[in-house]
């Protein structure tokens, strides 16, 4: 079943359709569907045990699904039969045109008893209906040029078969799963109504734009759209709590699909929806994820249809998702919760209509009896509410729209209740919610971030939960740091202006006792997320004593990544509390560092050497760095130790920061070419004397940092001592693996 794919590829699209297709129907799914119908894709001439009974009665039921298959291995034949099926279609070797053959089969496949094969074919279900909507359309038309006049005809008839009745087959294909005895059925349609909505929604564009052809009429197409929503709220208003949790699951994509927004306008959060949260399907629309584009497409869409919004959503959409959240099932209520954010947007990012309808929901949320529903409302707390219409006094949003006093109000409330998950008895609430710190602080301002959220950040600092106090350590730190630096999410992406989050004043009034203690935890992942930040905030640390004065002690810790993380940071300090201060307290640990045991702490302090001399000036490197580097190489014991020095010595000509940049970008020069004039002669003897250690791994160095720093190398000292020296470790050199650095580094000096 696994290779049914490359059977199918093998057979050729005709016997595909003519008779793989309907043996897998017949002999796997448990459902008959006859050549003819997979032949020509046409529904109404299936014979599939799909199409309702004479009293009208659905025949739907896990007890006769795969019949033809009797082994303990049911369930995944099952599952691998509902992905293969809708592989064929998206990869092209059924055409769009002629997959309403597949349809009956996955509709049958939405129906059995096991969750893991239900939710597959849901998900090649609506993969395929975004494809069967475009048939209609000018970009699915057949190339007659290309295509032997037979073949033409036998496809453009499939594609006004097609045309004609995919709407029909999906109208019905919802009607047998919505009304369905069993409530598996259901709980599939639930997933299945907010695509074929959308599928309709495109007819009825199409229709208005005059193109295609349609076996409906707009008024039907109306009155089609009608039921859908009806059916949608008999979903979920089921007497089955499953069937509920199936319709509170995809109510924020049937609300998009309704208010014709694109799939994905939400923006991420800081965590995954989960298990339990709407699963990306596959569509033909791209995702929206910045903040900008979030509200420029919202206001867009609801501009053009206002008479929406007011009839449809606030008549028919809004109370079933209020009565979803206000559902006995928590696990009903807390994913209708955290679908508020769809519905914020399907509003037209209105603050009034939002503060009448959603954000009750969501105050009542965060102070639910259940802390699962307080738990999932944590994790999508900020993009829940960013999408409540609110004016944000940021100059990157809406700079034209001032920000008025009833938003913040609105405001206020959002914070007292982001306050109160930060507060949470239970701990995995805690955890979630101050993943959700720093896009609230984007959201909600300085201002009411200190009244609602400061206070409840010393106590949290001090969770008994290390996972608490590292979340929030990592997010206090995207607060503090420049936003180009370690980015907020979304919200901060949407910024195209740098700075910070947070006012300096709040940073060292208000965040500086929580670094402090961060750094005092005994737990070396809540000290890591501040070190490896903390060059971001450097601006300030001349005025964070204590900050700093904590920093240099974890030098000589245990944990070598703290290590490392102090290596980084060192030059940083020297830039924030000037050269002497360096020279005096910290230019011992970080040589101590350059020596640890660890390569990674070692290259740490190698990458930070051209920060150091960025900040101090070539002269000082000379007078108090290049000793103390000649000394570790004379007294060293360890070839290691050697080919750090070597690497440094490289560093300081090449001005590079040796920090992680984004794919694609050019490293950022510290140390820069009057640098390496001033040193490069010292340098390059250094160098030149490591082409003649005893250790063939720091001659490979030594040849390899020449070649890095040849090109400030003029040419007399590269005539007269450089190329020279690796002219003699290739012609002398036992290794021939120094042979081959010294020939790299040749050809890199020669095209200098």
């Amino acid at each position: 079943m696994r290779r049914c794919f490359v059977v199918a590829n093998a057979m050729g699209r005709k016997e595909t359709l003519s008779k793989l297709i309907p043996y897998l129907a017949e002999h796997v799914a448990g459902c008959g569907t006859d050549g003819e119908n997979g032949s020509d894709g046409n529904p109404g001439q299936s014979s599939s045990p799909t199409q309702p009974s004479s009293s009208g009665e659905s025949s739907l039921s896990p007890s006769n699904i795969g019949d033809g298959v009797t082994s303990d291995e049911d369930d995944e034949i099952l599952l691998i039969l509902a992905e293969q099926l809708g592989q064929m279609v998206l990869a092209g070797l059924v055409p769009a045109r002629r997959s309403t053959s597949i349809l009956p089969i996955l509709e049958r496949l939405a129906g059995v008893e096991e969750t893991v094969v239900r939710d597959k074919a849901v998900m090649s279900i609506n993969a395929i209906i975004p494809l069967l909507a475009r048939v209609g359309g000018d970009d699915e038309q057949i190339d007659k040029n290309s295509t032997p006049d037979d073949v033409f005809a036998e496809e453009a008839e499939a594609r006004v078969a097609c045309v004609k009745n995919a709407p029909v087959l999906l109208l019905a294909m919802v009607r047998r799963l919505s009304g369905a005895e069993w409530f598996t059925s259901r709980v599939s349609a639930c997933g299945i109504l907010p695509e074929v909505y959308r599928f309709f929604q495109v007819q009825g564009i199409r229709k208005s734009g005059g193109s295609g052809k349609s076996g409906m009429d707009r008024n039907e197409d109306t009155e089609t759209k009608r039921m859908l929503r009806m059916h949608h709220k008999e979903l979920c208003e089921d007497e089955t709590p499953m069937v509920r949790r199936g319709a509170a699951k995809n109510l924020g994509r049937f609300v998009e699909a309704v208010s014709n927004l694109p799939s994905g306008i939400l923006p991420a959060t800081p965590n995954n929806w989960g298990d339990d949260g709407p699963t990306p399907l596959a569509s033909s629309e791209p995702e929206v994820s910045s903040t900008i584009e979030t509200h420029a497409v919202v206001r867009t869409t609801v501009a053009a249809s206002p008479r929406l919004r007011d009839s449809i959503l606030v008549e028919e959409i809004v109370p079933t998702y209020m009565k979803l959240a206000k559902d006995e099932q928590d696990s009903v209520r807390l994913l209708a919760v955290v679908n508020s954010g769809s519905i914020g947007l399907a509003l037209g990012l209105d603050g009034v209509l939002s503060e009448q309808w959603v954000l009750p929901i969501v105050k009542a949320g965060s102070v639910d009896l259940s802390w699962r529903v307080r738990h999932r409302l944590a994790k999508n707390f900020s993009a829940i509410s960013i999408s409540q219409g609110y004016r944000y006094d940021n100059t990157t949003i809406e700079s034209d729209i001032p920000t008025s006093l009833t938003d913040v109000m609105r405001l206020d409330i959002v914070l007292r209740s982001f306050a109160a998950l930060l507060s949470d008895a239970e701990a995995e609430v805690r955890a979630s919610a101050v993943e959700n710190v720093a896009r609230m602080a984007r959201i909600g301002g300085s201002q009411l971030f200190r009244k609602h959220v400061v206070p409840v950040l010393p106590a949290l600092a001090e969770d008994v939960v290390v996972e608490v106090r590292a979340r929030l350590a990592r997010t206090v730190m995207e607060c503090c740091g420049l936003e180009e630096e370690e980015g907020c999410g979304d919200i901060s992406k949407s910024a195209s202006v740098g700075g910070n989050i947070l006012d300096d004043a709040t940073i060292l009034n208000n965040m500086r006792p929580l670094l402090e203690r961060f750094l005092r935890d005994e737990f070396a992942e809540v000290q890591l997320h501040v070190l490896t930040r903390l060059g971001s905030m450097s601006r300030l640390l001349g005025q964070m004593t204590v900050v700093v004065d904590t920093v240099v002690p974890m030098a000589s810790s245990v944990n070598w990544r703290v290590r490392e993380a102090v290596g980084k940071i060192l030059p940083h300090l020297a830039a924030a509390r000037g050269v002497s201060y360096f020279e005096e307290d910290l230019l011992t640990p970080w040589m101590g560092l350059l020596l640890d045991r660890v390569a990674e702490v070692r290259s740490a302090c190698v990458e930070g050497t051209a920060r150091l001399v960025a900040t101090a000036g070539p002269d000082w490197i000379r007078e108090e760095v290049l000793p103390r580097y000649g000394s570790i190489y004379d007294e060293s014991t360890s070839y290691l130790s050697r080919i750090a020095v070597l690497r440094s010595y490289s560093s300081l000509i090449s001005g590079k920061d040796g920090e992680k940049h984004d794919e694609g970008k050019s490293r950022e020069s510290i140390g820069g070419s009057s640098a390496g004039r001033v040193l490069i002669d010292d340098v390059v003897d250094k160098l030149l004397r490591g082409l003649d250690d005893r250790v063939a791994n720091v001659r490979m160095v030594a040849a390899k940092a020449l070649a890095d720093v040849s090109s400030e190398c003029g040419d007399g000292l590269l005539n007269t001592r450089v190329k020279p020296a690796l002219n003699a470790r290739v012609d002398e050199d036992e290794d021939e693996d120094c042979k081959e650095y010294a020939k790299e580094a040749l050809l890199v000096c020669a095209s200098v």
